[in-house]
């Protein structure tokens, strides 16, 4: 699924001034959990007593509905294709949410993806963006906060314009254009269905080079125009969180006040649309908790063996929190928080303190 990956961003130019916070929905901070455990609407329907027992404000979760010949399938795994997904198919997920009884957890989000991208950017995109309306009208009707969008391309790179079938009939600055159309239309679609909703993307232009001079190159050079679509689409109390991933292994406050300029003025260096992004951004952060567990392994009985030992997994927490406007997110793969798997005690009770430590509740 995801994957860690090493942000080559040196020599960012930082001449802008840094972005106006935004005011979105309140000043309170919000600790919400993403990773290889996210729930079903299902499980959410049958757990959420359980859930509300941990230490956060809400989660990710995914929908499933069948296909004409009946076969089971997640929606995030579709979604961004050639296939328009009914509506009547999700209201087995709809009638899961409006059975859920949420009380601690006030900002869960649907997840959507960027998968799996087999349609061009210049070919029919009627069915992404039907989807993205009856993703929104799922969100809304379920009482969801609003939508996760992972824009990591675990199918096709579709962000990627050399590798696109028509890059050799038109430039890239003509795909950047259509992109800009796409992103534009997406975000009309989801406000259609849930106006002034929150947009969670995992990253944003941070991730597409380090000017507009380097898209072209790069593997997510459309991904910018795409979000300049999407910010300039924003209206009214629309709020667009960048959960910016980069900060996966931040320790220390110094790496904090970077990623937030990377947010802010860096950015700039990138988007097209500053006066919408100024408005509609809030600056969030993404905290990996098992960091690189794939080749540095998983220690459930010696815990200093872990890259993230549950005191400093407190303290990088702790410092998300005190610098995003309001969201952080925390990431995980080996370790399950749904159902409980994996999971020491002793990084549930780091996640306690670092609430404690920004004043935010626990259960």
């Amino acid at each position: 699924m995801k994957i860690c990956r090493c942000l080559l961003l040196v020599g960012l130019s930082y001449l802008v001034a840094g972005c106006a916070q935004p005011k979105a929905n309140g000043a309170e901070k919000k600790l919400i959990e993403f990773g290889w455990d996210d729930p079903s609407t299902a499980y959410v329907k049958d757990h959420i007593a359980e859930m509300e027992r941990m230490p956060f404000d809400g989660t990710v979760i995914y929908a499933v509905y069948k296909d004409s010949q009946g076969k089971s399938l997640q929606f995030h795994s579709t979604d961004f294709g050639k296939s328009a997904i009914p509506w009547s198919a999700l209201q087995p997920a709809l009638n899961d949410l409006k059975a859920t009884h949420f009380h601690r957890f006030t900002d869960n989000f649907l997840r959507f993806d960027a998968t799996p991208a087999d349609v061009d950017w210049f070919d029919d995109f009627s069915p992404i963006i039907h989807n993205a309306a009856v993703a929104a009208q799922l969100a809304k009707g379920g009482g969801l906060k609003g939508i996760l969008f992972d824009e990591e391309t675990y199918g096709f790179p579709i962000f990627d314009y050399s590798k696109l079938k028509y890059h050799q009939q038109y430039t890239f600055d003509e795909y950047a254009a259509q992109a800009k159309k796409r992103g534009e239309e997406m975000m009309k679609a989801f406000q259609s269905k849930y106006p002034g909703l929150t947009l969670f993307l995992t990253f944003g232009y941070y991730y597409t080079g380090r000017s507009r001079a380097d898209l072209a190159a790069s593997h997510y050079g459309l991904l910018a125009p795409f979000l300049d679509g999407l910010f300039e689409a924003a209206k009214g109390k629309t709020t667009i969180v960048d959960g910016f991933e980069g900060a996966y292994d931040y320790t220390t406050p110094a790496d904090f006040n970077y990623g937030y300029r990377m947010q802010t003025s860096s950015a700039l260096t990138i988007c097209s649309v500053p006066n919408a992004y100024r408005h509609h951004l809030s600056i969030g952060f993404g905290i990996w908790m098992d960091m690189n567990e794939q080749s540095k392994g998983w220690h459930i009985h010696n815990l200093n063996l872990n890259p993230r030992p549950p005191a400093e997994l407190t303290e990088a927490l702790t410092l998300a929190l005190k610098k995003c406007d309001r969201y952080v997110w925390l990431y995980c793969q080996k370790p399950h928080w749904w159902p409980p798997q994996n999971l020491p005690t002793a990084y549930i009770t780091a996640v306690e303190k670092a609430r404690k430590a920004v004043g935010m509740t626990n259960p």
